[in-house]
């Protein structure tokens, strides 16, 4: 498998696939479109014929304002915001490599941060100084980097050990704690069976499981902005008859508590991120062709549509932006 396949793999494991957890049946009567939300401003992008393997959009938390802000023929997905919100960090998929770049929250001023080759999926540090991100050396080695956002210093911070013929063995997902110190990160052993949440400190040190590839954890996570809980989603393995569900966990692996929890494979909820002052998160839920972008608070309650199409939304991210 060729190395930029590989990337792209990677980009597709972000939310399609689904998992096993019980209890609350999910109601109509939850549901209710356009009820008002916190400051700040959501970033995702769309799969689709339209698309490709995707195109960057954002978003209001009260489902206004819907503004694609790339467009073609390259793809662009994977954006995360700035600490101020006015800056994306995103994957730019180009026909023979994929780059960590720059652009402003409108989609203006693109610039690239890291040299030709193959990278992915980058997250700012809370200073806003530096990103991490999962790089591919070469098509049979992956891992964290990170790197400063004017491109110098690039330095490793993990090697994932699981080197199946090119498939992954990947690291990626990776998020860095609100105080700066560490990187909460799935490593992936096998594609769509076993998926591990571990964590690292910034230095490089301390790697440390937090949840165990028998989970198999969805490659998307976010950090409350506390930095008490790390929110996930459960059981991406494409099961019949399962559901994904999105849950948080503790930075040290314990307490996992569920914020959704379907059955049967007919629902099926994936984890954004949350809110710039940690009362909401922003999660899909998919049901057959309808894919919904929803509110609810960490605990599980006050659960309501914002937006839903027939397109795939991956990638989302609720950051402090306002454009």
């Amino acid at each position: 498998m060729t190395a930029v396949r590989k990337v792209r793999l990677r980009h597709l494991l972000l939310g399609a696939c689904v998992v096993s957890a019980g209890g609350l049946a999910f109601t109509g009567a939850a549901i209710s479109s356009r009820q008002a939300g916190p400051a700040g401003l959501i970033v995702f992008h769309k799969e689709g014929p339209k698309y490709g393997d995707g195109q960057l959009f954002t978003i209001r938390p009260d489902g206004t304002g819907l503004r694609q802000i790339t467009h073609g023929p390259t793809s662009s997905v994977n954006a995360d915001w700035s600490p101020d919100g006015e800056t994306l960090a995103f994957s730019h998929y180009l026909p023979h490599s994929a780059l960590v770049s720059l652009m402003n929250a409108d989609g203006s001023n693109v610039r690239a941060v890291t040299p030709e080759g193959f990278q992915d999926a980058p997250s700012f540090t809370p200073d806003g100084k530096a990103l991490v991100y999962t790089r591919d050396p070469s098509p049979s080695e992956d891992g964290l980097w990170t790197i400063a956002t004017d491109g110098t210093g690039p330095r490793r911070l993990t090697a994932n050990p699981f080197i199946h013929d090119g498939e992954c063995g990947c690291d990626g997902a990776a998020k860095v704690s609100p105080d700066g110190k560490t990187v909460a990160f799935v490593r992936i052993k096998r594609d769509n069976v076993t998926h591990a949440l571990f964590s690292i400190g910034t230095d490089g040190i301390g790697l440390k499981p937090l949840l165990p590839y028998t989970l198999v954890v969805g490659n998307h996570l976010d950090w409350s902005p506390d930095g008490k809980r790390i929110a996930v989603t459960i059981g991406v393995n494409l099961a019949p008859g399962k559901s994904a569900n999105v849950a948080t966990v503790g930075p040290d692996g314990k307490n996992l508590r569920w914020v959704t929890r379907f059955k049967g494979g007919q629902r099926n909820a994936f984890v954004g991120g949350y809110s710039p002052d940690g009362k909401w998160l922003v999660i899909r839920i998919d049901q057959g062709a309808t894919h919904g972008m929803y509110l609810v608070h960490p605990n599980g309650t006050s659960l309501h549509r914002v937006y839903v199409s027939h397109d795939i939304e991956r990638g989302i991210e609720w950051g402090k932006g306002t454009s």
